[in-house]
C-alpha cells in the first residue's frame, strides 16, 4: 500500500497518514501504529490546533462526508453531510474550512456554516491557506476560459472565535495556473507558486506591498539535473525559533 500526506498532531506526539485508502495514526517514535478508519478518499488528514493537549483529526471518507475524530477515544465528534468533492481541509483554530474545486464552507466550533466560499462558474480553486491566528484567508481562483488566476485574500475577524468575513479583494492576478499558496509565520509575506513559469512568488502584503519572484524552481530542487525537474508543491513554511 502506497503511504501518504503524513501528518504531525499539534502535540508533537502523533502522526496521521493515508495507506491506500485507511487512514492510520502512529505515534511520533513509530510505535502503536494503528488502523483509524477505512474507506477513505485521497485528502490530507488535518489536526485541529488547539489545545494541543487533544488529538481531534479531520478526514474526508470515500463518500465525501468530513469526519472530525477524537483520535485517542475514536469517538466521532461530529461529521458533514455528503457533497461536492473535497479537495483540501483547513482549520482556522477551532473552525474547519471544507474546500472543494468551487468553493468551500467554514463551519464553526459548534458546527454551524459560517462562510461560504463561492466562485464564478466554472471557475476552479486551486489551493487556500489561512493566515497565523486564522485572521485571513487567502486562495487562488483560476479561470480556465481566460487562463488567469487570482490571488485573492478574505479579510477575518474573530480572534476567539470562527473565522467571519468581511471582504474579499484580489491582491495578485497572473495568466496560468497559480498553484499553492502559504502564509509565513508572521504573516508578512505571502508565498504563490507560479509553475508555468517556474517561479515562487513572495508577495508582502503588510503595509508596504512587494513582490519578489524567484525564477528556475524546478532546477534549485534538482541539483547536478540536466533540467526538466519536476515543479514542486508547497506543504508550508519553517516556523525558524527566531521567528522567521
Amino acid at each position: 500500500e502506497m503511504l501518504a500526506q503524513a501528518r504531525w498532531a499539534p502535540s508533537g506526539f502523533r502522526v496521521a497518514y493515508r495507506a491506500g485508502e485507511t487512514l492510520r495514526v502512529v505515534v511520533g517514535d513509530g510505535t502503536a501504529d494503528r488502523l483509524l478508519a477505512r474507506g477513505v478518499a485521497p485528502v490530507a488528514p488535518a489536526w485541529r490546533p488547539r489545545p494541543a493537549a487533544e488529538n481531534v483529526l479531520a478526514y474526508v471518507d470515500s463518500g465525501q462526508t468530513v469526519r472530525v475524530v477524537d483520535v485517542d477515544t475514536r469517538k466521532v465528534l461530529w461529521r458533514t453531510k455528503a457533497g461536492a468533492r473535497v479537495t483540501q481541509l483547513l482549520w482556522a483554530r477551532s473552525s474547519l474550512l471544507v474546500v472543494t474545486r468551487s468553493g468551500g464552507v467554514l463551519y464553526d466550533q459548534r458546527h454551524r456554516t459560517v462562510l461560504r466560499i463561492q466562485l464564478p462558474k466554472g471557475h476552479v480553486l486551486l489551493d487556500a491557506d489561512f493566515g497565523p491566528g486564522g485572521e485571513g484567508l487567502v486562495y487562488t481562483d483560476f479561470d480556465p476560459k481566460s487562463q488567469e488566476t487570482a490571488v485573492v485574500r478574505n479579510l477575518c475577524v474573530g480572534a476567539a472565535g470562527p473565522c467571519l468575513a468581511i471582504g474579499s479583494h484580489a491582491v495578485f492576478r497572473g495568466t496560468g495556473r497559480l498553484q499553492d499558496v502559504a502564509w509565513s509565520p508572521d504573516g508578512r509575506w505571502l508565498l504563490v507558486t507560479w509553475p508555468d513559469l517556474d517561479q515562487f512568488l513572495f508577495l508582502r502584503l503588510a503595509r508596504v506591498r512587494r513582490v519578489l519572484s524567484v525564477s528556475a524552481i524546478s532546477r534549485e530542487f534538482d541539483p547536478g539535473g540536466e533540467g526538466g525537474g519536476v515543479f514542486p508543491r508547497v506543504a508550508g513554511w519553517c516556523a525558524c525559533p527566531n521567528g522567521a
